[in-house]
């Protein structure tokens, strides 16, 4: 049996890049850009608009890929809140066209949502709690999962994500050590938790889940939970950053700044990818030394090169 045919929606995303990066050596990999291609070893990618269902449908069957993973999304949560029309024909109506297309091939789909979809009220989320977004963007995610699990070879993934970013429209943590070093203040509120999880560590977890053929529903991220605050301590401890440049502040603090409301708590609770799959999720800090091994060859896959020391942090294109 040769390898499996893996088809990514947003291959220049944050995730999308982790995917190809992490399967690059195990599965043949295909899939869409919109606005910047990745060209990266042993991964065919092609410009294709999903909200473009034609256009989209004949890509999928000219591939006949196993499998789908859909992580094209509009994710700016103000953008989403001022133009729902977009939202909308992006995160459900995009997500719909990915879909139809797969279950032609009846191949399995797996949908990347949101711990956006909860309300904040309690955290700790599991998999059998009731969705209640606050904002449009956690709603379209919302309507997505719907769509999803009427199809039965569909798996939902609910996460929140960091990583790098090469080249890509939107900057990753990249940005943030760049610009903290060139004197930015990072405000950060320490009351705001979730189980943050990095792409890589994300994507690998993903490629495990494909291997034993799960659906429905699974919550992923790191252990526990952390809050924006303490999430940026670690990340400047590791990446050796000035700490002045960090300032705690309230939730409502950082709401008030914000166009849609946010959620205060989506921590997730990740048992039953331990339970049921026994997969072992890690702290943040192991994730993010992990993340920091890898940063050189990461970089590099994607035609950079990137190093770290204690006075610099640069990416070179």
């Amino acid at each position: 049996m040769g390898r499996l045919k893996i088809f990514i929606t947003g291959l220049s995303g944050l995730l999308g890049k982790a995917l190809c990066y992490e399967g690059r050596d195990k599965f043949n990999i295909y899939g869409t850009y919109f606005k910047k291609d990745i060209r990266c070893a042993n991964v065919s990618s092609y410009k294709v608009d999903i909200r473009d269902k034609k256009s989209l449908d004949d890509l999928i069957l000219s591939i006949k890929p196993d499998i789908a993973i859909h992580t094209a999304a509009i994710t700016d949560v103000d953008f989403c809140e001022q133009d729902k029309e977009s939202a909308y024909e992006i995160n459900v109506n995009g997500s719909r066209n990915v879909l139809d297309a797969i279950k032609k091939l009846s191949g399995k789909f797996i949908y990347i949502s949101s711990d956006y979809v909860f309300d904040g009220n309690k955290g700790y989320y599991k998999e059998e709690d009731i969705p209640n977004p606050l904002n449009y963007y956690g709603l379209t995610k919302l309507k997505g999962e719907i769509l999803s699990l009427e199809y039965d070879k569909s798996l939902i993934i609910r996460t929140s994500i960091y990583g790098f970013n090469p080249k890509g429209t939107k900057e990753g943590i990249e940005g943030i050590i760049k610009n903290v070093r060139e004197g930015l203040i990072i405000q950060a509120p320490f009351d705001m938790y979730n189980s943050i999880i990095s792409v890589n560590m994300l994507s690998k977890i993903i490629y495990r889940l494909i291997s034993e053929n799960v659906k429905g529903i699974c919550h992923i991220g790191t252990k526990g939970r952390i809050s924006r605050y303490e999430f940026m301590e670690k990340l400047f401890s590791i990446f050796d950053l000035p700490k002045r440049n960090l300032v705690p502040i309230e939730f409502k603090n950082y709401q008030i700044k914000k166009i849609a409301r946010r959620p205060q708590d989506v921590s997730l609770n990740t048992n039953k990818l331990t339970n049921d799959f026994k997969i072992i999720t890690t702290t943040i800090e192991d994730d993010l030394n992990a993340l920091y091994k890898i940063s050189s060859s990461y970089f590099a896959y994607f035609g950079g090169e990137q190093y770290v020391s204690k006075d610099l942090w640069c990416y070179k294109a």
